[in-house]
């Protein structure tokens, strides 16, 4: 089974009142907390054999710092899908694109 997970608020978060510095990829990670439950059951599902892929509305330039962030946590390379360009920051245009890119994947869950 293909499991599709967010990134931002569901596997990490920052301290209350803090801002991220998302122009620094590397601050940006080095500064993330794990949510310590979701990494728990992203490691059992990577162990029950599933396919997973990270889809988050952060910028191509995040994606090697998030992708070793989660080699950290889970001991493995994870696919990590970045947002283009040309998708807003927005709720609406990053759901939209989002409900695209799990259907084109054909994520399950």
């Amino acid at each position: 089974m293909r499991i599709g997970f967010d990134f931002d608020g569901t596997l990490a978060v920052w301290p209350r009142g803090s801002r991220v510095n998302y122009a620094n990829p590397t601050w940006a990670m080095t500064h993330a907390a794990a949510v310590l439950g979701t990494v728990k059951w992203l490691k059992a599902v990577l162990q029950r054999g599933h396919e997973v892929v990270i889809i988050t509305g952060r910028d191509a330039l995040h994606r090697g710092p998030l992708r070793y962030w989660l080699f950290q946590f889970t001991g493995r390379f994870l696919d990590v899908v970045t947002r283009p360009s040309n998708v807003g920051l927005d709720e609406a245009s990053q759901a939209a694109w989002k409900a695209q890119v799990l259907q084109n994947l054909g994520v399950e869950v």
